[in-house]
């Protein structure tokens, strides 16, 4: 259908314009220069008017077009009119190599205008959700799941890219037609073969459908605390709170147990001990709670919980646990690091015998004898 309407195009100009057709080399260069200059042009309008009409209205997807479709749509443009002009200009039929160059060409564009709408859709998509508010699961499953669409479809698109371009050569065209013939028994020796790469991918399948973790979850692994930077369909980019990355291949999550703080919401509750004499006043140090983080502690503190409990009791001292609240982990640790330092520092200023200490008895060796 697109070579038909070019023919019709290139028939109607030829007819009212009359052109020169130009042989051999010649030709050629001069069509592909002549291709060059109106595409550049014309690709430099469409530009300017794409932007106008969508600047004020749609800021966010001009932003996203302008950062993503440059390159692909101005290659397309200078093929159309390469493919236009060459009947124009070329008195001779381009040699079969110039022929499977164009086909790459128009296939290369085709597949780079597919990839990058792809980003387009994450940059629109980024730019409507809020990933560093403090509740963001919602923001989280649909970036998640994005990622993962987008990594499918991106790893379909290059592999057809490459089976079309393949199909091009008459040589590997009669190889790809005695592999379709066999497939069954092709795809038996592929997945043999790579077994271990298909049972990633389709566990990294797995993952984006029952998100059993999300892009920013702060996970518990191995010990090390962080969040998830990055999902692709074999690895996980695990952040650790000192700035490392941790790669972790995606079968672990499904085979091994881990600790997720943030599944279904980011709110969290952590505890705080001290050991204290017995003869401590507990309400003092509820009130002491209270005062913490509700003037020291506002930036942390959500306000759903600030008690203390005395949960276990020694030979010379009880344990009291403080319970607090926060929005997320990062402010928990936070507001816990602060409870338990300004408690310390009261009860060292209004209480310091209530501070565990050993005791020491000394008797006189006279009085002792006597």
């Amino acid at each position: 259908m697109f070579d038909t309407l070019l023919e019709q195009i290139t028939t109607f100009l030829a007819s009212q314009f009359h052109l020169p057709s130009l042989p051999g080399t010649t030709g050629f260069i001069i069509t592909v220069l002549v291709s060059l200059i109106c595409g550049l042009l014309v690709h430099m309008l469409l530009v300017i008017v794409i932007r106008r009409l969508t600047q004020k209205k749609h800021p966010r997807v001009e932003k996203a077009l302008s950062n993503n479709m440059k390159g692909p749509t101005r290659l397309l443009v200078m093929l159309f009119f390469y493919s236009l002009f060459r009947t124009l200009f070329l008195s001779t039929e381009p040699n079969h190599s110039i022929e499977n160059g164009l086909r790459l060409s128009w296939l290369f564009c085709v597949s780079w205008i597919a990839f990058n709408l792809l980003n387009v859709f994450e940059d629109v998509l980024l730019s409507r959700i809020n990933l560093l508010a403090d509740d963001n699961l919602h923001a989280r499953r649909i970036f998640t799941q994005f990622k993962i669409f987008q990594r499918v479809t991106q790893f379909v698109i290059v592999l057809l890219a490459i089976a079309s371009a393949l199909m091009t050569f008459d040589q590997l065209e009669a190889i790809g037609t005695s592999l379709l013939a066999s497939a069954g028994v092709a795809g038996v020796v592929i997945g043999f073969a790579a077994q271990k790469s298909l049972a990633a991918i389709l566990a990294g399948i797995q993952v984006a459908f029952t998100r059993p973790f999300q892009i920013d979850d702060v996970l518990i692994i191995e010990g090390e605390w962080g969040k998830v930077e990055e999902i692709t369909l074999t690895y996980v980019v695990f952040r650790i709170w000192d700035q490392r990355r941790l790669i972790i291949p995606i079968n672990r999550f499904l085979e091994k147990t881990f600790e997720n703080w943030t599944r279904t919401s980011s709110e969290m509750l952590g505890a705080v001990i001290w050991h204290v004499a017995f003869h401590t006043n507990i309400d003092d140090m509820r009130l002491e709670l209270e005062r913490i983080c509700r003037d020291e502690g506002r930036a942390y503190w959500d306000g759903r919980t600030a008690v203390i409990h005395v949960v276990e009791s020694g030979i010379d001292s009880m344990e009291v646990r403080a319970l607090v609240s926060a929005g997320n982990s990062s402010k928990l640790w936070e507001l816990r690091c602060l409870v338990r330092e300004r408690m310390v520092l009261y009860l060292l200023r209004n209480h310091p015998d209530c501070l565990p200490s050993h005791r020491l008895s000394l008797q006189d060796k006279n009085s002792a004898s006597a």
